[in-house]
């Protein structure tokens, strides 16, 4: 489940217990949590929504379609499944290339290779959606969110991330 924001006005003095209070019942309900307000300035604010937005976006595979990719022995489907393990531990946490060859056994010239090889992959998988509109449309969407740093005011590398419904259906199947 992702988290709907809205804007509500509350007086100066009562701000920063209103936000503990947001965060506190979003930690209690296993939500991230609203950025700490000084990311929110400045860009922060605009990177955090098309983060958001990203993850709103990304549409969930089918348990089926999971258990194929984590019983697939082929190379790209080994690494992806690593950096899903990756993923799956922290939901809606955005890694970059270098995090994951950082925290995985996977070099950056292997997960380059993965994301380039996946699309080959899929067609493996019966349950896995579709890109219903736009330039994707029709082409077979990946396991993970994915968004490039130049888009989010990071260095320019691509971003991966588990939404918290696709990271609960990974950990059953593993």
């Amino acid at each position: 489940m992702s988290t709907n924001w809205t804007v509500v006005y509350v007086p100066a003095i009562d701000a920063d217990d209103v936000r503990e209070l947001v965060a506190k019942r979003q930690q209690d309900r296993g939500e991230r949590t609203m950025p700490d307000p000084d990311y929110l300035r400045g860009r922060g604010a605009v990177d955090f929504a098309k983060e958001r937005w990203r993850l709103d976006l990304q549409p969930s595979w089918t348990k089926d379609a999971l258990a194929a990719l984590a019983a697939d022995s082929s190379p790209t489907a080994q690494r992806w499944a690593e950096v899903m393990d990756l993923a799956a531990a922290t939901p809606e946490r955005f890694i970059s290339t270098e995090a994951v060859a950082e925290e995985t056994s996977l070099t950056i010239s292997d997960w380059r290779s993965a994301c380039r090889t996946i699309t080959r992959v899929l067609p493996r998988y019966d349950g896995v959606p579709e890109w219903a509109t736009g330039s994707h449309a029709g082409k077979r969407v990946w396991p993970l969110a994915d968004i490039s740093g130049r888009d989010i005011g990071k260095k320019d590398q691509l971003y991966v991330a588990a939404t918290r419904e696709q990271a609960a259906l990974w950990l059953e199947v593993r």
